[in-house]
């Protein structure tokens, strides 16, 4: 009975365990029916077939049979062929490389085996393997919603984050952008596990990043769980709600309209950017055609993929307000907290350069809804704990003349932490992209031509709708004659010689450019403090006595100067002789100007305009041209140059803060500041060139008139050890010294409520420190002013 019993334990055990091993196979039979239905339904029925050499499988599908059409919104869509317009770039891929190294066009892999014919597109196949890898059916080709983004964060750093998704990008937003574009270095990064992935693309969004989030994506990466490989392949991406349930890679759901049959989504590119080898590219650009309503997708010079109808979308439907571009990495973090070793761009740091780190470059947007491509005019810099780098200052892709270098690397399980970012997105959120880099200048300057109607001045509130005005209405008349000391010096050989800046020798920039000076981290960094850089310290002015007064001497900025009784004068004109005067400290300064002025003290308006040397603010000892303004007795408002928004250049031969070219003979420049009568406008003019001007909207005291003019030399003195500084004013000889010797200012002229130049009447000389620098003023037989001035501070009446 016992072993009876036991017998039929064991049968039903068996029995049990049969069942069991029955549902298990008809569990995984199930799944793999439901794997090849929807393989099935993924898949459409080829004209042709090519098998590549990565072992894809290209299907050339008749384009009216493409998955597009599967959506709701396309069921009785009319294709598109070709846009009704093309943008116009600032670059041409063709045209913007000189370096054998970099090659643009990158064919994909299948092209080896065969081509799709006309009226068909080439869709990867999508395998049962493929599928299988995902972590559900319905994840299959899907990105992660998107929580976090780098380009939402207010403050940017470069520290490890909690993120699995961590990127390094440049972004710009808050307008309304239809369209972007880049050339984008192309790697094969290692990826860790197959969970993980490492992109570099172009994102256009707009919304919020919660469930409304629209987005294109567009680029390369290596996704090992989506293709089974480590293949570096095209990629293109679309949803309207964070990426929750509408939108996928590529043609893996419906929405996206190929056109092309030449491009496979999904497809490996090939060849390879290798380390210090030829380096390859791609192009990718996405724009809106407003008159069609889709968004356009080209790959390379001219080849058209397709494009997203903007039906798809909610917030793109009809313009978006972030562009990104940059790189990204998955990371799974292991469990004992080391960060992955997946790779992005190349795997190396930015620092590598050209060869090494890998770059996006030609960074545009459109800003309008027609035929026009622009540079980006914020760009602003974010990463997790990924290094990054913008560089213009130290541009490595050698032979690029039009190039803006954005440089991405691995982000390593070392902490890196950097000062240096703040200082960068502070360069790189104020200038925009250059559309022309002069070679270096002799002096180490970099110059780059920017769009006139893309320079620093129209990020001013009030200059959002300014029309730009190329030339003034009205000059003023000149009633001065030509006096004792109103020739112009001669060089050695008894010519007239101009003064140009040192970069005039390796270039210019073309018409509708303006050359603009590029700071550099190094220039921000030997300022006192970001906010400080480009500015002149709180009420300078104010320590300018308005008559001379022994009592009202400043205890750091030192002066001899001309000026004007108060009076309403429309601008000022002198021609200045130019020195480089020696400057005792790094932190000291010299400079000879005019001063246009407004306003009581403590709430000064200024215009200024002539020669300086500041090795603090250019880190060098050159002579150099510059302006300042400000319309808050120098508290918030204006800047050096062009390194705040305001001052409107219209010319493309002269660099405000550039260095001025000459040799061992007597130079000058002449400068002439005036009143636009008609179009309220402060023009400025450098010898024979029209510069630009100030809108007289950004003062208070300088909107119809100035109350005086003055002309002189300035000095700061750090008093270091107690003793007065060595600076020199001017040539550093004193004014008794006279011609060939000191320097001058000549043919002082002011202009009056007609518009005319005159002599400025009565006029006083002042010198604070008069055993330290002094003024000789001398007036010639027609009436003109002249003076010289300067000293070489400390000397024994000057201790």
């Amino acid at each position: 009975m016992i072993v009876k019993g036991f017998c039929s334990f064991i049968f039903l055990m068996i029995t049990m365990a049969l069942c069991d091993a029955s549902s298990s196979r008809f569990g995984i039979l199930d799944q793999n029916l439901s794997v090849k239905k929807d393989s099935r339904l993924l898949n459409r029925t080829p004209v042709k077939s090519i098998q590549s050499k990565d072992g894809d499988i290209i299907d050339c599908v008749r384009i009216s049979h493409q998955p597009a059409f599967d959506h709701p919104l396309l069921k009785d869509h009319k294709i598109q062929t070709r846009p009704s317009f093309h943008p116009e770039g600032l670059f041409s891929e063709s045209k913007s490389s000189n370096n054998k190294d970099i090659k643009n066009s990158i064919p994909q892999l299948w092209h080896l085996n065969g081509r799709c014919p006309d009226k068909t597109i080439p869709i990867k196949r999508t395998k049962q393997e493929d599928i299988l890898r995902a972590s559900s059916i319905q994840s299959f080709g899907k990105k992660e919603s998107i929580t976090n983004p780098s380009s939402i964060h207010t403050e940017l750093t470069a520290t490890a984050t909690e993120d699995l998704q961590e990127s390094a990008t440049a972004f710009v937003r808050g307008d309304e952008y239809y369209g972007a574009k880049a050339i984008i270095n192309v790697w094969e990064p290692q990826v860790q596990v197959p969970g993980e992935f490492s992109s570099s693309e172009i994102w256009i969004a707009a919304g919020s990043f919660d469930s409304n989030l629209n987005s294109i994506l567009a680029g390369w990466h290596v996704l090992p769980r989506l293709y089974g490989d480590n293949n570096t392949r095209l990629f293109i991406y679309w949803t309207r709600d964070n990426f929750q349930s509408t939108g996928c890679y590529n043609l893996l759901c419906s929405g996206f309209v190929q056109t092309s049959n030449e491009v496979a989504l999904g497809a490996t590119i090939s060849p390879l950017s290798t380390f210090f080898g030829t380096q390859f590219v791609i192009t990718i650009l996405i724009w809106k055609d407003s008159k069609q309503d889709v968004w356009w997708l080209q790959y390379g010079n001219d080849t058209l993929v397709g494009y997203w109808p903007a039906s798809l979308f909610t917030h793109l439907a009809t313009n978006a307000s972030l562009i990104e571009w940059g790189g990204q990495v998955f990371n799974l973090e292991s469990e004992n907290g080391l960060h992955t070793t997946t790779q992005m761009g190349s795997g190396h740091f930015p620092e590598e350069g050209l060869g090494g780190a890998s770059f996006l470059r030609n960074l545009q947007v459109g800003l309008t809804a027609i035929e026009i491509v622009v540079c980006p005019g914020r760009l602003r810099v974010s990463a997790h704990c990924l290094d990054w780098i913008i560089r213009p200052d130290r541009p490595r892709l050698v032979g690029l003349a039009k190039l803006r270098p954005l440089d991405f690397a691995e982000c390593r399980n070392v902490p890196r932490y950097f000062a240096k970012g703040k200082f960068q997105n502070v360069i790189h959120g104020t200038f925009p992209s250059p559309l022309k880099r002069s070679p270096n200048s002799l002096d180490g300057d970099m110059i780059d031509c920017i769009l006139v109607s893309h320079q620093p001045a129209f990020d001013h509130p009030s200059l959002k709708n300014h029309t730009i005005q190329m030339k003034p209405n009205y000059y003023p008349e000149e009633l001065i004659g030509v006096g004792k000391f109103n020739s112009s010096p001669h060089s050695k050989d008894g010519t007239t010689k101009p003064i140009t800046q040192l970069w005039h020798l390796n270039g210019r920039c073309p018409n509708g450019t303006v050359p603009v000076r590029r700071t550099k981290k190094k220039d921000i960094m030997r300022a006192n403090s970001i906010n400080s850089f480009g500015k002149k310290k709180q009420k300078i002015f104010s320590q300018l006595p308005l008559v001379a007064s022994a009592s009202l001497n400043s205890p750091t900025h030192e002066y001899a100067y001309v000026t004007t009784e108060s009076n309403e004068y429309y601008g000022g004109k002198a021609t200045i002789s130019v020195w480089n005067p020696q400057v005792m400290d790094p932190h000291e300064l010299s400079l000879s100007q005019i001063w246009v002025v407004g306003g009581p003290d403590s709430s000064v308006n200024t215009i200024e305009a002539g020669w300086m040397v500041s090795p603090n603010r250019f880190g060098d000892s050159n002579t150099r041209l510059f302006i300042y303004w400000t319309s808050d007795g120098y508290q918030h408002t204006g800047c050096y140059n062009l390194d705040c928004p305001g001052f409107v250049q219209t010319n493309n031969n002269i660099a405000l803060g550039g260095s001025i070219n000459d040799d061992d003979s007597q130079f000058e420049i002449t400068i002439l500041v005036w009143k636009d009568p008609e179009k309220e406008l402060w023009w400025l003019k450098y010898g024979t060139e029209i510069l630009g001007y100030w809108p007289a909207s950004l003062f208070q005291y300088l909107t119809n008139s100035a109350s005086l003019i003055r002309w002189g030399g300035e000095v700061t003195n750090s008093k270091l050890d107690g003793q007065h500084t060595t600076t020199q004013m001017g040539s550093g000889q004193f004014a008794e010294e006279g011609e060939n010797a000191a320097s001058y200012f000549r043919n002082l002229q002011v202009v009056d409520g007609s518009n005319n130049l005159r002599p400025p009447g009565v006029i006083k000389a002042i010198a604070e420190q008069p055993n330290c620098y002094n003024v000789l003023l001398q007036n010639d037989n027609d009436g003109g002013y002249y003076f010289f001035y300067g000293g070489p501070g400390r000397n024994p009446n000057c201790p």
